[in-house]
Formats: structure tokens, C-alpha cells, sequence
């Protein structure tokens, strides 16, 4: 879905991070080597059941995070289709899951030295770009499609990202600083 800086090579492992979706369709599969990045992944659909040692497995609910070492030995089972994000180890960064009700707002300040997205996987959401309460954006985020501000095309000046919604919506949304 996206890679960070935009000209990174994801096979050269020189990118800040990366954030992607993928449907496995293996029943057992195992997870490509990400030694010296974090990773972050969440079923949207279907049954995910991970194991670092192929013997206990944590099954995952939809749309749970679960964090994990990209260079430790890591086995899936049950097909599903996923959300990732990996960051490279030397960089802070979050990712949340959050459904909105019909008429909830979800505010997040940005700052210029900050990659912020957001990530709708299931519904149409409304997204209002604002600084100091003046509108500068309104834009619709698709079923799953993602939202990416980088400092490369933020406006200094914005400072809050709005989120609306007239009916239930589930999101991902997170920085990378």
C-alpha cells in the first residue's frame, strides 16, 4: 500500500517503513525474515493464529494488533486477509485501531516532522484536513483505501487531521516519526 521514503526498495530493506495488506491463502505459512524492523499485524478477515516457536500459537481477533520482532522466526495458520505495518527499529512510531459510531470525531494533531496515515478498510469515512479550526481539505476515504500525509506533501501549517463518519466505521491509523 505505501513504502517510506517513496523511493525505498522494499527487497534492498532500505525504507523507514511500510505498510501493506496481503490474504493468506496457505493454511501454514512462514513469515519472510524483517530482522532490524518492528512489525505490527492485524487479520481483517478470515482466522490468524501466530507461533514464534510453531508449538503455542495466539489467535487473533479481527482487527487486533499484535507486535512482534520482524527477525524472529514467525509461523501463521488459518487463512485471512491481513493489515501490516513494519517500521525499521531506529524509528518511533504507533498504530491503533478504532471504530467509529455514526456522528464520532477522531482528531489527530500532526506535526511537520511526522508521517500520519490512515488506513479504512471497511466503509466510506469523511476526512477534514484543518489547522487552527479552518478547513482546508475534505476529502472521503473508500473501503480499503489509505490517507498518507508526509512531510514531503504537508502544509507546515496543518495541525489536525479530522475524522467523521455518518455511520459505523473501522479504521488504522497511525505516525511514524
Amino acid at each position: 500500500l505505501f513504502i517510506y521514503p517513496l523511493h525505498s526498495d522494499y527487497p534492498k530493506r532500505n525504507f523507514i517503513f511500510r505498510l501493506s495488506s496481503a490474504t493468506i491463502d496457505l493454511e501454514r505459512s512462514e513469515f519472510t525474515d524483517l530482522a532490524g524492523f518492528q512489525r505490527f499485524i492485524a487479520p481483517l478477515e478470515g482466522d490468524l493464529c501466530l507461533s514464534h516457536d510453531d508449538k503455542n500459537y495466539k489467535s487473533l481477533a479481527q482487527n487486533e494488533i499484535y507486535a512482534f520482532d520482524g527477525g524472529v522466526k514467525t509461523i501463521s495458520k488459518g487463512k485471512c486477509r491481513d493489515f501490516n505495518l513494519m517500521i525499521k527499529n531506529q524509528q518511533q512510531g504507533s498504530i491503533e485501531n478504532i471504530s467509529l459510531n455514526a456522528k464520532d470525531i477522531l482528531k489527530i494533531n500532526a506535526t511537520q516532522n511526522e508521517v500520519v496515515w490512515l488506513y479504512s478498510y471497511n466503509n466510506l469515512s469523511e476526512i477534514q484536513i484543518s489547522s487552527n479550526n479552518k478547513l482546508l481539505e475534505d476529502s472521503k476515504l473508500e473501503e480499503m483505501t489509505l490517507f498518507v500525509f508526509t512531510p514531503e506533501n504537508k502544509d507546515s501549517s496543518i495541525n489536525e487531521i479530522v475524522v467523521s463518519t455518518n455511520r459505523q466505521a473501522n479504521l488504522f491509523y497511525g505516525k511514524v516519526m
